[in-house]
């Protein structure tokens, strides 16, 4: 007899709702064909419901269906209302708002155009625009610009999509140093623009407490900003594998929560701490800029939080799914294009399910500095993560391992140094610059680890793209492999 939870058929519908939102970039039906694949799955739900395995079956096509219906609905439709119709065409006018903060980087700055408007016309033009322009004269979030501009295709470039890239953020062109000026400010959020004012202040107090590199170190570590560093050494921490610990991920949200909650409940209660750790989050989230990677990585945090404090962690698999159904539903396209949304939810699968596993092997180690569990989460978060590192960077890290076990203990420290340095350099200078003594010498302990390493030649290797049915086939080893080795242990 077939029987199913209902935490399995949550699981199961909701795993078949994202096979259909990833499976539409390869292939879909025309509207006849799923006419008739939605009257046999009613068939099945109405006639044969009595058959439980009939009713299943009827359920999950048509939440299949719903998944491919979603990813459709998400994709632009490319006439003369859209902003690409317009790429690789004659010169254009155009008017917008820059809806997000501006990306400053060393040579350039980076500026996102929408609420598009053509010509002296001023046609509505739906996508937004990614411009370069010199870092001077700045323009900041919420100025309306006018730009004379041809718009060209985001395209591809070593072997990198950077269209779909873009894509998942509402992006469908490009301009580079365009002819534009500033028309008038005041058009953004007033919120948003008080939460970017509060983000400027805290980074110009890291730049007060620490010196270069060790200060765009510390605000790639907090707020997950790259742009200050310079391209090689930035190159230096992908080349050793610790890139992760500057982009803002559930890493970071795990430190976070990780700290609150210690705190709390050494002071407080069990629920004040966890009302503590949700605070956090929610700061952590208005410090970072409010980026669309903070609230996903938040979400997914704050969601195990929710089940930590219910006392469900046991149905771990249903919190992590609902995570990734609550964010890939209100956009389709990070399930497909966003590299760091697939390596944060399969590194944190892999943390689940895989670390209880391999701590299992690693007795023999001595566990100072949590030297099992760091080495532990590391190899579990590579294991899965591995294919996504191949197709994508065609490199891999040989020494990531030793590297992550010699760094990640000093980072929960290093992010709370530079954290109070940050907040006290706002008010209190002195104090500040002693949080930031403590953080720079964390800081420069990393630098000079990632230089130490690099120097080897064989520290990291170039890899082939995998073909798609490898990557298929690995995952089902993996997962046929999970399920041999939880039968010896007790998860």
């Amino acid at each position: 007899m077939f029987k199913l939870t209902k935490a399995k058929i949550f699981f199961w519908l909701g795993a078949i709702f994202l096979g259909g939102i990833f499976l539409s970039q390869f292939f879909n039906f025309n509207l006849i064909l799923k006419l008739v694949i939605i009257n046999c799955a009613l068939i099945l739900i109405f006639i044969w419901h009595k058959y439980r395995i009939c009713l299943f079956i009827g359920l999950g096509i048509l939440v299949f269906l719903f998944g491919m219906f979603r990813y459709e609905i998400a994709l632009p439709k490319v006439d003369n209302t859209w902003v690409q119709y317009y790429n690789e065409k004659e010169e254009i006018k155009v008017i917008g708002n820059v809806v997000s903060e501006p990306d400053i980087r060393i040579e350039n700055t980076r500026l996102t155009l929408g609420n598009l408007k053509l010509g002296d016309n001023e046609n509505k033009l739906k996508g937004k625009i990614l411009v370069t322009v010199p870092k001077y004269p700045e323009f900041n979030y919420g100025d309306s610009v006018v730009m004379q501009a041809k718009l060209k295709d985001p395209g591809e470039f070593n072997e990198f999509n950077y269209r779909d890239f873009l894509a998942k953020s509402g992006i469908y062109s490009v301009s580079y140093n365009p002819k534009i000026e500033l028309v008038s400010s005041g058009h953004g959020n007033l919120l948003f623009n008080y939460i970017l004012k509060i983000k400027s202040k805290f980074r110009s107090s890291l730049t007060k407490i620490l010196s270069e590199p060790q200060a765009s170190l510390m605000d790639g570590l907090l707020l997950g900003n790259k742009s200050g560093l310079s391209k090689e050494l930035m190159d230096k921490f992908n080349f050793v594998g610790v890139s992760h610990i500057i982009v803002v991920s559930g890493y970071h949200v795990t430190i976070i929560c990780s700290i609150l909650l210690a705190f709390g409940m050494y002071f407080l209660s069990r629920k004040q701490s966890f009302v503590l750790a949700v605070t956090g989050l929610l700061f952590f989230i208005i410090i970072t800029g409010v980026q669309s990677s903070a609230i996903r990585a938040s979400i997914m945090g704050g969601l195990v939080l929710v089940a930590l404090n219910s006392g469900r962690m046991s149905n771990i698999r249903n919190v992590l799914l609902f995570s990734a159904l609550t964010i890939v539903f209100i956009n389709p396209l990070l399930l497909s294009f966003d590299v760091g949304f697939q390596l944060s939810f399969l590194a944190t699968i892999g943390i689940v399910y895989f670390t209880p596993i391999i701590l299992k092997y690693l007795k023999f180690l001595p566990n100072i500095f949590k030297l099992q569990e760091i080495l532990g989460m590391t190899l579990a978060a590579q294991l899965l993560v591995l294919p996504i590192i191949f197709n994508n960077f065609q490199r891999l890290s040989v020494i990531s391992p030793l590297v992550n076990i010699l760094i990640l203990p000093f980072v929960p420290l290093t992010m709370l140094f530079g954290f109070m340095g940050g907040i006290f350099g706002l008010f209190v200078l002195p104090i500040g610059r002693l949080f930031g003594l403590l953080a720079w010498l964390l800081v420069s302990y990393m630098i000079w680890l990632v230089e130490f390493f690099v120097k080897f030649d064989f520290a990291s290797i170039e890899v082939d793209k995998l073909w798609f049915g490898w990557t298929i086939l690995y995952y089902v080893i993996i997962i046929v492999s999970w399920r041999f080795f939880r039968k010896k242990i007790k998860t």
